[in-house]
């Protein structure tokens, strides 16, 4: 039983963490979205095909991201949770959310897939975003 309890509370917090971090790619604050990112993390954009590994890496994306013309995220279905390590010092989720924004005056909608990793303190450790393939 302790073990589906560990399994919702992980599952909860995840999702708490993702909400969190989404909300702060809609209010536009890159102070914000850059505090959930541990000083060591490391993400792979959605829009760049550079590899960040610094926080002033992290900083420069997501102020060139978040200036896109009335972007707005959105997280679609639930994301498949996770615990790693021999403490289950790491929470992982993978999952697909969509961005909208303006581009020369058309909306352009994005679909996206992520793979998130958060330290036991809750900052993201890894983060990788890609746009999902079209079939």
């Amino acid at each position: 039983m302790a073990s589906q309890t560990n399994q919702t509370s992980s599952t909860e917090q995840a999702m708490h963490l993702l909400d969190t971090w989404m909300h702060q790619i809609n209010t536009h604050d890159v102070d914000a979205i850059c505090k959930l990112y541990n000083a060591q993390g490391i993400l792979h954009p959605t829009l760049s095909a550079r590899l960040l590994t610094t926080p002033e890496g992290i900083r420069g994306y997501f102020a060139q991201f978040l200036s896109l013309k009335n972007l707005k995220g959105n997280l679609i279905g639930d994301a498949e949770i996770c615990h790693s390590g021999t403490d289950q010092e790491l929470l992982l989720a993978a999952g697909f959310y969509s961005f909208q924004y303006e581009e020369k005056g058309d909306l352009t909608s994005l679909m996206a897939r992520f793979t998130f990793a958060w330290n036991s303190e809750g900052t993201i450790l890894h983060h990788h975003s890609s746009a999902t393939p079209q079939p």
